[in-house]
This record gives C-alpha cells, structure tokens and sequence, in this order.
C-alpha cells in the first residue's frame, strides 16, 4: 500500500535523525517510481496528496480554480471575524499587504531581532544553568512569547497575555461562543494600543507598519488589526489552504481537502517552516514538525 495513501501531516514519522525527511522522501520517491504525483489520503475524510513539482506549480498558479481564502487546518477566530490576514488572501490583496508587511524587515532591524533572540535565549537558559535535569519545552516554551513582545516593542510582562489571545483564536474555531469575550478584548487592547503608538511612536514592528505606505496612505486601524491578529497567531502552528473554486472534473470529489508535497530534495526542505500566503509560489506550511505543503477545500 502506498504510504501517500496514509499520509497524515499531523502524524509525520520521524526517523533516526529527529525529522520527518526519510518519510517525505519515501513517498517522494513511491511517486517518482510509479509515476503517479497525485493520491487520495484516507485521512480526515480524505483528501488529495500532491506529490510532483509540476502538478504543484499548476495548482498554485491556477487562481481561476483555486483559492486561499478557506483556512482549513487550522482555522483561527479572529477578533474582526475576516479571513486571516495573507494566509487567507487571493491576488491582488495577498501581494499588496506582503509588500506591506515585508517592508519593515530590512537588513538592520532584522539583525537586531537576531540579537534580540540570542539575548532571549540566554536569558532563558541561564535559568537553569545550574540544574543537571531540566524540561526542555518547559524552558523554550516561553521563548515564541518573548520573541513576539520583542520584535513588537512590548513589554515582555504581557507574555501572558498574548499567549492567552492566541489560544482563544484557535478556541474560537470551533467554540466561537467561548471564545468571544477574548476575542472582543483582543480587538479592544489592539486598537487601544495602536491609538497609543500613533501619538507616541516606538521602534517595534507595529510602530513601523503603522508609519508604512498602502498606496499612498497609511494604513487604517482595521487593517493594523489584522496585521497585530496574524502575529499573534506565529505562537501556534500555522497551515495555509486553497479551495477549488468550481467543480474539479479531473479528480473526482470535490468537497475535500488535501496536501501539496512537491517533489524536491531534502537538501532543498527549509528546516524551518513557514506558512504559505500566496498560491503563485510552491511552499510548506506549518511548523517543522508538520510540514504539509497547502491543504484544499471547497
């Protein structure tokens, strides 16, 4: 049986060397020797499993057909109730708001936050310097938090806060009604504080995206919101979708999602996995322990 027909991005094996490489490459390598680049998973219900670089690039070209604009795995609550910001845009909107959102990550500041996150590190292991036994993910556990209020220019002291927002978007997926008063109140201390850094600006990344130019304006609160809102959720797991459009009369069933997996190297994996926002460029999604490529709906 083909392992592609298993496959489950949540579930990945790991092999000897700590990573899910060897399973990717098997099912990689089933594909190339069958010719066969596109299988159907039993899992979730099932969905499509596109393995080859070429059935890729045609799917995420093809916007006619297919979109990003229904998060599937996982979906996120946000306090304005719109499609996650980027991770849920189609052209033009994704290209126009990733030129925004880059803009602030030039060179300097992004050494500073590579200085930022080896103090923090420091910081973090210097807390158990003296153990001879520790929990590693209790350490590390605080560090996308501080790392978060650091690239922001927040105090650190609200950690907790903002883990506490993050949790309740992924809550509000499937129990809106428990999450709504955190959502409220994530939307109301966003917009408080960006009214804040408008009259007495910093040097985080907020400062900066609210100083950046959308075509010849800045940008509205709103719009911040959701920038703040998607930051956010870079404490979680992240996974990008597609849907198709209208009815696929090439693979039958519609109603479904699935993975893209194109059919690369290892050498060329990024070991550290982002979330794709755009269907115009082959990319992974997810963190490096579920690195799944795009999943789809309809």
């Amino acid at each position: 049986m083909r392992h592609s027909r298993t496959f489950d991005h949540y579930k990945t094996p790991l092999g000897a060397d700590c990573t899910p490489y060897g399973y990717y490459e098997m099912i990689r390598d089933e594909a190339v020797a069958q010719n066969r680049f596109i299988e159907w998973s039993e899992a979730y219900g099932g969905f499509w499993v596109v393995v080859g670089w070429q059935e890729s690039v045609a799917i995420l070209e093809n916007q006619a057909d297919f979109s990003s604009s229904a998060s599937t795995f996982p979906q996120y609550a946000t306090p304005s109730g719109k499609q996650f910001m980027l991770a849920g845009y189609d052209e033009p909107e994704h290209s126009k708001y990733r030129r925004i959102v880059q803009a602030p990550f030039t060179r300097p500041r992004t050494l500073r936050m590579l200085e930022q996150m080896r103090s923090l590190s420091s910081m973090l292991l210097d807390d158990v310097a003296g153990d001879t036994h520790f929990d590693v993910c209790k350490v590390t556990d605080r560090l996308p938090g501080y790392a978060f209020c650091s690239m922001m220019g927040l105090s650190m002291q609200n950690e907790h806060l903002y883990r506490r927002f993050a949790y309740a978007m992924v809550e509000g997926a499937n129990d809106p009604e428990a999450a709504a008063p955190t959502m409220r109140e994530m939307g109301e201390y966003w917009l408080k504080l960006i009214a804040e850094r408008r009259r007495n600006p910093g040097d985080g990344l907020i400062d900066a995206m609210i100083g950046a130019d959308c075509d010849g304006r800045p940008l509205a609160d709103e719009e911040l919101l959701e920038f703040c809102t998607v930051l956010v959720a870079g404490r979680v797991r992240q996974h990008a979708c597609v849907y198709w459009r209208t009815p696929c009369t090439a693979w039958p069933g519609t109603r479904i999602c699935g993975a893209i997996l194109p059919a690369i190297p290892r050498s060329s994996l990024p070991r550290s996995m982002s979330s794709c926002a755009s269907m115009r460029q082959p990319a992974f999604s997810g963190s490096s322990e579920t690195p799944c490529g795009l999943a789809m709906s309809q």
